[in-house]
Parts: structure tokens; C-alpha cells; sequence
């Protein structure tokens, strides 16, 4: 087929750049799938979000409808678009389509691998509003349903019950599938081995909730910069680099460095530029890739190294989508729990048995991508079913 794919992509695309590499790997592989490329129009989902200040905040509506019918298809993700905490939303979530306009597309409407965590601030009146909503899609016979593998099925099916979440495709998140270019890095030093790391100071609450044995944000800080302290001070060909998915990740990299020892922060320490937008993910993941092990909270600062062969450690918090990631995977070994008080020495010893192990590590990382490469063709199937190519 030579002819290309026109798609309606709702998304994501200006905010964690994690989501644009998530994008990237997604419509490499469906274009691989369906034998040719895609024209893509993209539909930014935050303008629907109830708190968009800026002017042009759009609805779910007939506009929306009408574009959606002039496409081959609609793609809605990645992201935690199935989160459902949202009390004014008729479907109890961020994706606010109301199932009249569900029924009023033609083309096929395929939600590809997002997420759902529960939020505190959830309910049972939001919850079977995501009930109905999620069985109202699956039912269309235009709709195709999935959820990225990071434990969100097994949320869905304690929210919803067993009959739903049985009928809700598994696959792989596109960021195991980024492709890159190969750029010049500053930040790399030179012959050091170079640890890169990835730390975020939103949702502070859930992820360090402060009780018992856990720490609160403050606290982790200052055990990751005696962390990074040691780390450095133990191995003088050590370097690090902080790397930055979204603003407020600037926060926490600025809370550990003023921490850090001087003479540490200023020679062997860098920063990856904040950058955001299609595109500039290529930049930010080739550097994943050039690196000796990747640290990270951030959920794509684990799967698109993983995907590139980088030895990674996951940052488990009270956020539990890191480890659910590696335990769906078969690498919970490679998570360490930073939440609790006392995770020092145990990521110290990783790190430097990692580094040791490197390569037999990659090899085990490029036989987990080819299985779910093999995972995501059998969805991507699918589409080319439906799509009737």
C-alpha cells in the first residue's frame, strides 16, 4: 500500500517529553504495521482539560466529530488519559467524550496504550462513570482498546471488575520503540563512565508520603545527594548527568545539586537542557542512550532506555506505575524502593554492579524489546484490520 494513513492524533504533545517519545515509537511501529506512512494531524488533548486557562480551549463536540470523520483514523495516546478522578467529566476522566459523540465517528477510534493509576481524589459516582464509558467503547464495534503495560489493567479490573478488563488489549508502551538521532553532547565527560538521572518533584504527596518509614520529599532529597555524594567520591571516573522531562523536574535536580559537595557539583555534574515538542525527544533519548546506566523516577526515563539497551535502575515510589513497569516486564530486580528511608547503600551497589555488568544487561534488554516489539505487532494487527487495508 503506498497511499498514506490519514490520522487524527490526540495527545499530548507539549508537555512531558517523555510523551513525544512515547508518540515517536507508536506511529514508527503502526506505520511499519500498516506499510506505509501516516499523515498526522495532531490534536492537543490538553486543550479539553477543565483547567486550561489559555484561549482557545476546545470541547468535545461537533468540530471535533467533523475532523475526526475526515480522517482514515483517530488515535487517542499515550497517557494516563484512563486516570479517573475528574468529577465534572462525563467519563470520569480526562478523555471527557460524551458517548454521543462516541457514536457520531465513523472512521475507527483506536485508544493506544494509556494509562490508569487511581487518584485519591477519586470516587464511586467518577467510577462508574469510567465504568460506563469503558463499556460503551469496547462495545463499538469502531473502537479499539488498550492500555500500556504498566500495571494499569490490574487497576482497571479492581475498579471495574474482571468481565471489562478482560476485553482491554495489554501492549507495550511506544517509548520502547523511540528512534533517534545521533547528535554531539556536551554533557557527556569525555571517557567517564557517565550515570544519567532522572528526579521529579510533582505529586510529592503520593509518591513521599512521609509516614512510618517512608520519607517525605525533604528527606529524599537529602538521602539521594549523599547518594550522589558517595557514588562520585567512591569512583573518580564517575560523572552524572540530571536530565529533565518537564519544568518542575528543575526543582528536584536543583534541590539534590544544593546539596551535593562542591567540589562534586562543579566538575562533575551536568544538566541536559529542558526541551519540549515533537521532535526534540530524539535529542533527549539519543543522550539516554550514550549513557552507562540510566536512574530514574519518571516512568519513560525507564522504558525508552530499556528500549535503546541502556542499563536502568527504577526509582520505585509511591507512585507505583515504575515498578509495575519492571514487574510486568520480569526486571523487578533492576527497582529499587527510594520511598522508604534507608535505600543508600542498596542503590550505591546496583549502580556500580550494573555498571560492572553492563553489557550482559543490554543483551538482556534487547531480547525484552524484541518480545514486545512482537507483543505490539499482534495489536497493531488490529488496526490494520479495522482499517481494512
Amino acid at each position: 500500500m503506498s497511499q498514506k494513513v490519514s490520522v487524527l492524533h490526540v495527545a499530548s504533545f507539549d508537555g512531558n517529553i517523555g510523551d513525544n517519545a512515547n508518540h515517536n515509537g507508536t506511529r514508527s511501529a503502526i506505520s511499519e504495521a500498516v506499510g506505509t506512512q501516516l499523515d498526522i494531524e495532531e490534536w492537543e488533548i490538553r486543550r479539553h482539560y477543565q483547567n486550561y486557562e489559555s484561549f482557545g480551549r476546545k470541547h468535545f463536540d461537533k468540530e471535533f466529530v467533523e475532523k475526526a470523520n475526515s480522517k482514515d483514523c483517530i488515535l487517542i495516546g499515550g497517557g494516563s488519559f484512563f486516570d479517573p478522578w475528574i468529577k465534572n467529566s462525563n467519563t470520569g476522566t480526562t478523555i471527557d467524550i460524551p458517548k454521543d459523540v462516541i457514536d457520531k465517528i465513523n472512521s475507527p477510534l483506536i485508544f493506544h496504550g494509556l494509562g490508569c493509576i487511581p487518584n485519591k481524589h477519586t470516587s464511586h459516582p467518577i467510577i462508574r462513570k469510567f465504568k460506563s464509558f469503558l463499556q460503551h467503547i469496547i462495545e463499538a464495534e469502531h473502537c479499539l482498546v488498550s492500555v500500556r503495560n504498566d500495571g494499569s489493567v490490574g487497576h482497571i479490573r479492581e475498579l471495574v471488575g474482571d468481565s471489562l478488563a478482560d476485553q482491554i488489549d495489554v501492549i507495550p508502551d511506544g517509548g520502547f520503540f523511540v528512534n533517534t538521532n545521533k547528535y554531539y553532547h556536551p554533557e557527556l565527560a569525555g571517557n567517564d563512565v557517565t550515570i544519567g538521572i532522572n528526579l521529579v518533584a510533582d505529586m510529592q504527596k503520593m509518591r513521599f508520603p512521609g509516614v512510618k518509614e517512608y520519607h517525605n520529599y525533604e528527606t529524599f532529597v537529602e538521602e539521594f545527594a549523599a547518594f550522589t555524594d558517595s557514588i562520585l567520591n567512591n569512583q573518580s571516573n564517575y560523572s552524572i548527568i540530571f536530565i529533565p522531562h518537564i519544568y518542575s523536574d528543575l526543582k528536584s535536580i536543583y534541590d539534590v545539586i544544593s546539596r551535593m559537595n562542591v567540589a562534586n557539583k562543579r566538575n562533575r555534574v551536568s544538566i541536559a537542557p529542558y526541551v519540549h515538542g515533537m521532535g526534540q525527544e530524539k535529542y533527549i533519548f539519543d543522550l539516554y542512550g550514550s549513557l552507562d546506566i540510566a536512574i530514574g523516577l519518571r516512568y519513560h526515563s525507564n522504558v525508552c532506555p530499556i528500549g535503546l539497551g541502556t542499563p536502568t535502575i527504577g526509582l520505585n515510589n509511591g507512585h507505583p506505575k515504575v515498578r509495575d513497569l519492571y514487574i510486568s516486564i520480569g526486571l523487578d530486580n533492576r527497582c529499587i524502593s527510594v520511598h522508604k528511608r534507608g535505600f543508600h547503600s542498596e542503590l550505591s551497589s546496583l549502580v556500580n554492579d550494573s555498571i560492572d555488568h553492563g553489557q550482559s544487561i543490554s543483551k538482556k534488554y534487547n531480547l525484552v524489546t524484541a518480545s514486545m516489539r512482537s507483543e505490539i505487532s499482534r495489536f497493531h494487527q488490529k488496526i490494520v484490520e479495522i482499517l481494512d487495508l
